[in-house]
């Protein structure tokens, strides 16, 4: 099965949030396949690459109350959303 690039955009004004995202994302599609693609001032871009796609990351959030939302058209970049 071929592996999915997504990026994801992490919103690090609380650090707290936001580790436990990453945390998350780690356990859900393996902790190899998390990288820290770009630090920016207010957000962390993760790369994740796995045979996971973003529905299967969805499921996997839905416990934490989070889910991935596509925030680019040209991309495939998602930011994370509590609900």
């Amino acid at each position: 099965k071929s592996k999915n690039l997504i990026l994801i955009s992490v919103d690090t004004s609380d650090l707290k949030e936001s580790f436990s995202i990453e945390e998350a994302l780690k356990q859900i599609v393996g902790f190899n396949n998390v990288k820290i693609k770009e630090l920016r001032e207010k957000n962390t871009i993760y790369e994740i690459n796995s045979i996971y796609s973003v529905k299967h990351i969805n499921f996997g959030l839905e416990s934490k109350n989070l889910k991935l939302i596509k925030t680019d058209m040209d991309k495939n970049l998602f930011s994370v959303e509590s609900y």
